[in-house]
């Protein structure tokens, strides 16, 4: 069961973090994350 905790959670802090380099605002920051390429890379990705 926990094995399948850590899991998730590595899971959900790696999609976390691409969000925050795509550039997505972070409720905590004035500011924006990062550059968009993160998403953009995605968006060429994903039809």
């Amino acid at each position: 069961m926990k094995k399948l905790y850590f899991r998730v959670m590595y899971v959900l802090l790696a999609v976390g973090a691409l969000v925050i380099a795509g550039g997505a605002p972070i409720p905590w920051s004035g500011t924006g994350g990062g550059t968009s390429t993160v998403v953009e890379a995605l968006r060429l990705l994903i039809p």
